[in-house]
């Protein structure tokens, strides 16, 4: 599902990626692990298409990442390193759109919506807007919208920070 041979990626003299390879195969869990500054972001940055590498190739669920990003976009699901939904939405708002981003119908939105604030205990918070999150909420509303889309390929940036162990 997920395939890359010899990215590098260079900041200025910084290499921040040296010739990374990985193959992980379907219904696989890789974890990347490293100091800060190792390069996992810029991996992740890469295989998510918002990163060009300076070298390398890489496949996400059968797509070329630099010849077709779209279908890889298409494929994924991206829960970041920082928030990246709208504060001054609801957690359900937040989800909807994110579900309609992905193409579902309203209906299947609300409905996935109301799944996802279940399954991550947040339906007692879903209808207040998220600035009056706490800092773990915030984290679980960011790894539902990475599900919405049921995607085959999940990527998680620093999944657990905010979080409590439970």
């Amino acid at each position: 599902m997920v395939e890359a041979a010899g990215l590098t990626k260079h900041f200025g003299s910084t290499h921040a990626l040296d010739g990374i390879d990985l193959a992980v195969p379907q219904g696989s869990i890789l974890g990347l692990l490293g100091p800060n500054g190792a390069g996992k972001t810029t991996a992740v940055r890469i295989l998510t298409t918002l990163t060009v590498p300076d070298s390398g190739s890489a496949r996400v669920a059968g797509h070329d990442v630099l010849a077709d990003p779209a279908a890889v976009r298409r494929n994924i699901g991206v829960t970041a390193q920082d928030h990246t939904l709208d504060e001054n939405l609801t957690g359900r708002q937040n989800l909807v759109m994110v579900a309609e981003l992905s193409g579902l119908r309203r209906p299947d939105a609300k409905a996935r919506a109301a799944e996802l604030l279940d399954h991550f205990q947040l339906s007692g918070a879903a209808d207040r807007v998220m600035k009056t999150y706490s800092g773990g909420m915030r984290r679980r509303l960011d790894l539902a919208a990475g599900l919405v889309a049921r995607p085959p390929v999940l990527f998680l940036d620093e999944p657990t920070t905010g979080l409590d162990p439970a």
